[in-house]
């Protein structure tokens, strides 16, 4: 929705986190294969995938609110479902329902965040207000399932040495 927004700040914006999450992509796959140095390789990918991304960019043109809403629609049931299984998997496996592990803080926050997408859509937001939300709720997203476990220990965190 944003890519392809009349204002050029939203434009830069939804460039920019898709030229980080492509970035972290295309550089987790180069270090895996030619094990050269993370940071630089990172730093040059996102270069490359940003001037990419400003340089291709196309006119304006309408998109549909239901293509950023019915994702949301099928995917807020599925984390209540996974967070409400998760915590009855705890209580038998660690002898409580929350123990505000990272990773279950941070399914928390991306729960609210699309709790709050949801509410402002029934009141009747505009879609650019959606689509920061969307956006928000996304990098929650990429936090909850793959920077706490790189980042933060916790319970979670079973492949860490």
């Amino acid at each position: 929705m944003l890519y392809s927004s009349k204002l050029k700040s939203d434009y830069i914006i939804s460039s920019l986190f898709f030229g980080i999450l492509l970035s972290g992509l295309f550089t987790s796959i180069v270090k895996y294969f030619l094990n050269y140095n993370i940071l630089m390789t990172g730093v040059l990918i996102f270069l490359l995938v940003f001037a990419g991304l400003i340089y291709f960019h196309k006119p304006y043109k309408p998109v549909s609110k239901d293509m950023l809403i019915k994702p949301i629609y099928i995917g807020f049931p599925l984390l209540t479902t996974g967070i409400i299984t998760g915590s009855i998997w705890a209580k038998y496996a660690w002898g409580g329902y929350w123990s505000w592990d990272p990773k279950e803080v941070w399914s928390l926050i991306t729960w609210i965040v699309y709790l709050i997408y949801i509410h402002y859509n029934v009141k009747g937001k505009s879609v650019r207000f959606l689509s920061y939300l969307a956006l928000i709720g996304f990098v929650s997203i990429m936090i909850t399932y793959l920077g706490v476990n790189f980042i933060m220990p916790g319970l979670h965190s079973y492949a860490s040495k």
